[in-house]
């Protein structure tokens, strides 16, 4: 059983942030495994952290860090081509049936000035 850490501050895992370089932080997502070699339920490490903390006494953590995010597929380099390409392709047509809608709309408000 482990110690899930939503969230760091104020408290023991910010006081070991602050003591440690940052490879060695404790971040959200992690799950402490063992504080001072105990690690049979999650509450009393809680608890355990606190305590020595407010003792000034060390502290030690046995930490698994947060999951990383997922990868992205590998892309392959003419896929990548091909996507830049056809984003430049369609933002034109785009701006070009934008501007025919644009003179259409002219046309009608003219025409039915005329017919007034």
């Amino acid at each position: 059983r482990t110690l899930y850490v939503k969230s760091v501050h104020g408290g023991a895992v910010q006081h070991w942030n602050q003591t440690r370089p940052p490879e060695f932080f404790v971040q959200p997502g992690a799950r402490i495994l063992a504080v001072n070699g105990y690690s049979d339920n999650p509450e009393t490490m809680a608890s355990l952290c606190r305590e020595l903390i407010a003792a000034q006494m060390t502290v030690q953590l046995r930490v698994r860090g947060p999951p990383l995010p997922p990868a992205a597929p590998p892309q392959r380099e003419s896929e990548a081509k091909e996507d830049r390409d056809r984003g430049s392709e369609d933002e034109e047509p785009k701006k070009e049936k934008k501007g025919k809608e644009d003179k259409e709309r002219k046309k009608e408000k003219k025409k039915e000035k005329k017919e007034r």
